[in-house]
């Protein structure tokens, strides 16, 4: 078997956007550190805000080249991890899937892990990541995720060539000890060697639709109802 074609990425230095966090969502001072505040914060009209699902998106857009970064989800037993187009809907209720503009991975109840595709794919993984490796190569119109301890492929989104920006997206919907952490670029390292991502099918299994696993989190819905404007 010939060798994977490597593929040269450059490190971002990813940092959440404050103006874009749901009220439930605390950032740190660095702006790297998420967690879930125990009360909706009081914060200004702002239309980048999401006010529906408990989201917040990194600062810097890409709308060439390929990038990648790495994010600690340590013992967190419920996230979402991906990218998204800036001008998705961040008010009212829609589904987290490509259709809708965002490509993402998530863990729900520390063991149920899935693709978020139309519907979602339950992948097989016996042990869930503690540190998440996203690669976003925009001309093949590819999101890719790894286990960035060990290098092993999770999922890619393969779709046509993107078009618009894409953010960074992060979600959490729940109150865990543990921080949801974006780590830094490596300092003095501009690229990085991959071998060419391939999704691996035997991981994905289509979750029927209308089934409880083919929707959103039960607790995350009922969290992510609490914005203001909702009556």
């Amino acid at each position: 078997m010939a060798d994977p074609t490597p593929l040269e990425l450059s490190a971002a230095d990813v940092i959440l956007d404050p103006d874009t966090a749901h009220p439930n969502l605390l950032i740190s001072e660095d702006r790297r550190r998420l967690n879930w505040a125990g009360t909706m914060k009081s914060l200004p009209d702002n239309p980048k805000r999401f006010q529906y699902r408990s989201c917040v998106l990194g600062r810097e857009s890409f709308m060439s080249g390929r990038h990648f970064w790495e994010v600690d989800v340590g013992d967190r037993k419920q996230w979402n991890l991906g990218v998204c187009m800036d001008n998705v809907e961040r008010i009212c209720p829609v589904k987290i899937t490509p259709q809708n503009g965002f490509w993402t991975i998530a863990l729900l109840d520390g063991h149920d892990f899935q693709a978020q595709t139309d519907p979602w794919s339950k992948l097989t993984i016996v042990n869930p990541p503690k540190r998440v490796g996203v690669f976003l190569d925009y001309e093949r119109g590819e999101v890719s995720f790894y286990d960035a301890t060990d290098g092993t492929h999770t999922y890619t989104f393969s779709q046509t060539p993107f078009s618009g920006p894409l953010l960074p997206l992060f979600r959490i919907f729940s109150e865990e000890p543990t921080a949801l952490t974006i780590c830094p670029a490596p300092k003095g390292v501009g690229s990085f060697l991959l071998p060419d991502p391939l999704p691996d099918p035997s991981l994905e299994t289509p979750v029927a639709a209308g089934s409880a696993d083919g929707n959103e989190d039960p607790q995350a819905e009922e969290r992510s109802l609490l914005p203001p404007a909702q009556p």
